[in-house]
């Protein structure tokens, strides 16, 4: 790889970690916004919305985790 392909992935390393920083802050809030809802509410339609979204930004998470890591192992 040459240098100019190197600094654009580098760029891109950049915007995955992000991504992986913004996922990371939305899914917080909104676990802890359904941490901080009554119980009954949690089990509503609502709190299992909510509790679906979480869900999926934590394998978005782990995805751009992955992909971090899959830049860091290149030469």
């Amino acid at each position: 790889m040459n240098a100019e392909q190197r600094k654009k992935l580098d760029i891109a390393q950049k915007q995955v970690e992000q991504a992986l920083a913004t996922v990371g802050d939305v899914l917080d809030e909104n676990q802890s916004s359904l941490d901080n809802m009554p119980e009954g509410l949690q089990n509503s339609d609502k709190g299992e919305a909510m509790q679906s979204a979480i869900d999926t930004m934590d394998e978005i998470n782990g995805f751009l985790t992955d992909a971090v890591d899959s830049f860091n192992n290149l030469e």
